[in-house]
């Protein structure tokens, strides 16, 4: 069952170029065998049904392709924006570090006009985040966002990448509960079986699931998880 769902996924998602060479196959039989066309003109039913295939496909073939290239746009909207939004923070981070040691400096003169002795330098230290519990082979990056749902004032973009081709159905762990899940996998402008929400027993866990496409190197998973409450991922899982 799962090939089959693969299948007509791959042929749905690509129908837009499909359509194009059916469309110029049947152009290219049409001027071979210009006697043969003849020949299924005198029958009624290739007469009318032959024209109403070709328009069906070529109509459906551009609906989809229009379809693709929107939802391709919308792809690269949500990582323009997650792109620009980390720019923005890291701008302000070295903004503040900037105006910190300008402060620093004023008050490092003031103190050596008050008290000549040497100052104690304290070293600082570094606090290492540990890294997310993943499965192998993948590697998880979140950050916050912009929520487009005014329901759920916080957002958080969780990008998943694989360094080889797998199943693409997690289970996402996070530090409160989930209101609402959305995801893609980057080029693909359609999925099939898919399964986007929480868990019944515990809404603190987003599932995402696609029986088609897979994920791979070239296709990382971007999840966008809604919540009311300012939340982390803690773990991700294979589900």
């Amino acid at each position: 069952m799962r090939w089959l769902i693969r299948g007509v996924g791959w042929l749905c998602e690509h129908w837009g170029s499909m359509s194009q060479l059916i469309v110029g196959l049947i152009a290219f039989v049409l001027s071979v065998w210009p006697a043969t066309v003849a020949e299924l003109e005198k029958k009624p039913k290739y007469k009318i049904g032959l024209p109403i295939a070709v328009g069906v496909i070529a109509i459906t073939g551009w609906s989809v392709a229009e379809s693709n290239n929107g939802k391709l746009n919308d792809q690269l909207t949500t990582m323009y924006n997650q792109v620009r939004l980390e720019a923005t923070k890291d701008d302000i981070g070295t903004l503040v570090t900037h105006i910190d040691n300008g402060f620093k400096s004023v008050t490092d003169a003031i103190a050596s006009l008050c008290k000549p002795q040497k100052a104690v330098k304290i070293p600082q230290q570094t606090v290492v985040q540990p890294p997310l519990p993943t499965p192998p082979h993948v590697g998880v990056a979140q950050a916050r966002t912009v929520s487009t749902d005014p329901q759920f004032k916080f957002a958080l973009q969780v990008t998943i990448q694989s360094d080889q081709q797998m199943p693409a159905s997690f289970a996402i762990e996070c530090t409160g509960e989930v209101g609402k899940v959305e995801a893609f996998l980057v080029g693909h402008t359609m999925g099939m079986g898919v399964m986007l929400g929480t868990l019944t027993n515990n809404p603190s866990v987003a599932i995402v699931h696609f029986e088609y496409p897979p994920l791979s190197p070239q296709s990382p998973l971007v999840v966008t998880i809604l919540s009311k409450e300012d939340i982390r991922v803690k773990a991700v899982k294979p589900y």
